[in-house]
């Protein structure tokens, strides 16, 4: 019985966190999207809105990373192109980025990037904004190299949420002097929570919080009266 009453507690306080979580993304974003240009994004604009439209740019899919389930009904088999894949991450640049710009020169005098060594080629660093996907149902759809998209549309989650700590180590190994802190993460797909509906869940969970404590008091309480009686 305690543990029916503390899940309810914990179900109250959880969801009011995320109540509240999602008011503060919902406050600072609008229904429809906003056009954002990445451009003025990486020359350090600061976008009021959360809900984007991202314009033109370019997906860095050669650098993206994925979270998978780890057992996908291939017989627990290593990691392959059939392995499942639940959120997929990668760089977004603007066609004015320094490191897209000595990519398509490069490609442009060698005919292809395969001629290259990876020293040769530049580093990826500076980029302003991540995406997070569930776009890609298994790790083999995830494209590779560089891949020119006409728009994104999300929302900017960084003020709630960032990279987990596994995310956190990878893009620091991958990308050393990477300021993580910096990095703008929008998920793709995502729409603002109405204020009504943030209100509700703060509402409910708040409800939940109070009625389960109080519940635990009383059962407490008559627990110990009863105790006071026998003796």
């Amino acid at each position: 019985m305690f543990r029916t009453k503390a899940l309810v507690v914990l179900g109250g306080a959880v969801l009011a966190y995320f109540g509240i979580q999602e008011l503060r993304v919902g406050m600072s974003s609008t229904p429809e999207p906003v056009g954002v240009d990445l451009a003025e994004v990486e020359s350090g604009a600061i976008i009021d809105n959360n809900h984007w439209l991202l314009s033109e740019h370019v997906a860095v899919f050669g650098a993206a990373i994925y979270e998978y389930e780890k057992w996908t009904g291939n017989g627990g088999k290593e990691l392959d192109e059939r392995t499942k894949c639940t959120w997929c991450y990668y760089p977004v640049m603007s066609y004015d980025h320094e490191y897209v710009r000595t990519i398509s020169a490069l490609e442009a005098e060698y005919g292809s990037l395969d001629k290259l060594t990876d020293q040769e080629l530049p580093a990826l660093d500076g980029f302003k904004v991540l995406v997070r996907t569930k776009e890609f149902k298994t790790v083999g759809d995830i494209p590779s190299g560089l891949e020119g998209r006409n728009s994104v549309q999300g929302l900017v989650v960084s003020r709630i949420e960032g990279l987990g700590s596994d995310e956190k180590k990878l893009m620091s190994e991958g990308f050393p002097g990477l300021d993580l802190d910096d990095l703008l993460l929008l998920e793709a797909g995502r729409r603002p929570t109405s204020v009504a509906a943030s209100s509700g869940m703060i509402a409910g969970g708040v409800a939940l919080l109070v009625a389960g404590a109080v519940w635990m008091l009383r059962r407490n309480g008559a627990a110990d009266s009863t105790t006071t009686q026998d003796s």
